[in-house]
């Protein structure tokens, strides 16, 4: 079983994100399965709680670093904890893994800055990318939750990538898509791109261009656009509903604004589109919700969601 990395650095958060922790670990995560980065007092407050097991990383970058990869690591890890455990996703013989003992882990989890996950993510994890007719190049990232009452609709991009171009709403898909199949357990995932009106010929340039390409993808199980009302309500035939972030994120705030406790329905998000399976909780999560977050990037951990979103990508040449 691959393991979860969990960042508990919470600063004001902190005593929930320890206690979702123990939760995590009372519902039935094996303490060894987590790998835990902290600061002195995140550990004292794990050793208070009889936390033991998880296997503990200090934030410190260690001085027997060559001093040019001491200063790489000094700015993106000893001031972000988030950059120690998005580099444990990597391959096993990265620095960390060596110094720390530590195996490759499947997931990192973190309540810690958005934009912080975001940009660091770039310059520790390859993205994934796609070939075949859409020629080969990265896929952007997107972060993906779950519609209100609907617990098997996908709804992304809601902060990762604002400026989607139209092959963006495409590779979108398939990342989405690929998580579709592997958590919802749905065979062949529907996909509708968000709009101003149902009609293929509306919305503007990019999403009018983004609407012909999904319909000319056959791996694609694209029925068309959608509406506005349709991301409160989505319609029953739909499991995935695309959008890019600067519509995605105030549809989400807006959600959160009505319902407090959607952060959620599982604990967090993921954030897709890497070589890594990360999970965002939110910043002031309740230790119940930061407990499903560890379970969910659990979840991913030991999943294919990553070799099936490569096989997916790779697409079929014309």
């Amino acid at each position: 079983m691959k393991k979860v990395v969990v960042d508990a650095t919470g600063g004001d958060n902190l005593d929930k994100i320890v206690r979702g922790i123990a939760q995590a670990i009372a519902s039935g995560i094996s303490p060894e399965d987590l790998i835990i980065i902290c600061d002195v007092v995140s550990a004292a407050k794990l050793r208070n709680l009889s936390i033991t097991g998880p296997q503990i990383i200090q934030t410190e970058i260690p001085v027997e670093l060559p001093k040019s990869q001491r200063a790489k690591l000094q700015l993106l890890c000893e001031k972000h904890p988030i950059g120690i455990g998005l580099s444990l996703l990597q391959a096993t013989d990265g620095f960390f893994h060596r110094q720390a003992k530590c195996p490759q882990a499947g997931a990192f989890v973190s309540a810690g800055s958005t934009k912080k996950i975001v940009g660091l993510a770039p310059h520790l994890l390859s993205r994934l990318r796609i070939a075949g007719r859409f020629k080969t190049s990265a896929v952007r990232p997107a972060i993906a939750a779950i519609c209100p009452h609907a617990e098997n609709c996908l709804f992304a991009d809601v902060g990762a990538s604002p400026g989607l171009e139209p092959i963006d709403y495409v590779r979108l898909a398939f990342l989405c898509t690929a998580y579709a199949i592997v958590i919802f357990k749905i065979e062949r995932p529907a996909v509708r791109l968000l709009n101003i009106g149902e009609e293929n010929d509306v919305g503007g340039q990019t999403l009018i261009e983004a609407n012909r390409l999904l319909r000319a993808c056959p791996e694609i199980n694209f029925l068309g656009n959608c509406q506005g009302y349709d991301i409160a309500k989505p319609p029953t035939d739909t499991n995935i509903i695309l959008t890019s972030a600067e519509t995605g994120n105030p549809c989400l705030k807006l959600w959160e604004a009505d319902h407090p406790d959607l952060a959620q329905l599982v604990g967090g998000l993921p954030l897709l589109g890497f070589h890594g399976n990360v999970i965002i909780a939110h910043g002031s999560s309740s230790a119940e919700k930061f407990a499903k977050a560890i379970l969910a990037a659990y979840q991913l951990a030991n999943s294919d969601l990553i070799p099936t979103t490569i096989e997916m990508l790779k697409g079929k040449k014309e």
